[in-house]
């Protein structure tokens, strides 16, 4: 910082070693708001208890699996024409619905599935309009500390949790430049402190987790990343377990389809006697972008459990 601000100062208006000054001092301030969010996260943690495991009772051994796809935490959604409004309200009603429906279950273990895209934006500028689509204070450390809390109190409701993973999402940034943070570090903040409070196991990686889950393999992926745009076999290839069922399962789109080049193919993009490809419904259904590229759809979660070593799958609607 200082050696560029010397050669800054001793070049005068050289453009090359404004660029340049300009670019640092941005990373700089990113940096310090990142630092910031951490710090308020923690201190808001301090006076916080441990989630204990929720156990409930049950003459079932069936083990659920469920994957939730992009909560965009801090959108704000309005007066649109197909596209259903959304807020922090409405997310809040349908996690809620979300742990009434898996209890009613009664799964010996319940293992959840964040498949990324928690925030909406943590600059407030992904987009140069994200902002005219966010909550008053939707961004920063405090999108980050409603993002915990919302999952901290989702997750308090399940019965018999058993474990919790996460993965990144383009949106989970926290600089404005997706170029800049590829890694989605909001979603490594918030995995830390889940890590630090929970007392279930929490598994987290920015690109892709690949783990055996009642018999089934499971790769778990946001779907923005390039290695998505191959092949389902490539992949399996690469992160699947021979032996095993290998269930890919991606969010990322918003809908129940997954969009391509030349063919719009659906939520089982990919299918085998021993693989499958699903994108995931998204609890998120859209804003203006989408609603003017001219794609809609309706909230949802999946509920997955082992069927003769298979994954059986139930695509669950919610209002």
């Amino acid at each position: 910082w200082k050696a560029v601000k010397q050669t800054a100062n001793k070049w005068g208006n050289n453009y090359q070693i404004k660029v340049i000054f300009e670019s640092v001092e941005k990373h700089a301030q990113e940096k310090e708001l990142y630092e910031n969010a951490y710090e308020k996260l923690q201190e808001h943690l301090l006076e916080r208890k441990n989630i204990r495991k929720r156990k409930k009772r049950t003459n079932r051994k069936k083990i659920g699996v469920i994957p939730l796809a992009d909560f965009h935490i801090g959108a704000y959604i309005r007066n649109l024409i197909r596209t259903p409004d959304y807020d922090l309200d409405i997310l809040t009603d349908m996690l809620e619905e979300v742990a009434n429906t898996v209890n009613e279950l009664s799964y010996s273990e319940v293992h959840i599935i964040f498949l990324g895209d928690i925030i909406e934006s943590f600059t407030g500028i992904n987009h140069p309009s994200t902002w005219k689509e966010l909550m008053r204070g939707g961004y920063g450390s405090n999108v980050v500390i409603t993002a915990y809390e919302i999952l901290e109190n989702f997750l308090n409701k399940i019965d018999n949790l058993n474990k919790i993973y996460l993965v990144s999402g383009n949106h989970d940034r926290i600089t404005s430049s997706k170029k800049e943070d590829t890694k989605g570090e909001v979603i490594e903040l918030i995995s830390h402190f889940l890590k630090k409070h929970l007392t279930v196991d929490v598994v987290y990686h920015p690109i892709l987790i690949s783990e055996i889950i009642d018999g089934i393999c499971y790769i778990f992926t946001h779907g923005h990343h390039n290695f998505t745009k191959k092949s389902l076999e490539h992949i399996i290839w690469k992160y699947g377990k021979q032996g095993h069922f290998n269930l890919v399962l991606q969010g990322h789109w918003h809908t129940r389809q997954k969009k391509e080049p030349v063919v719009n193919m659906q939520t089982i993009y990919s299918d085998s006697g021993d693989y499958r490809g699903i994108t995931c419904p998204s609890l998120f259904t859209g804003n203006f972008y989408s609603e003017t590229a001219g794609f809609t759809s309706s909230a949802g979660f999946l509920i997955v459990q082992n069927k003769h070593n298979k994954p059986a799958i139930f695509d669950i609607p919610l209002d």
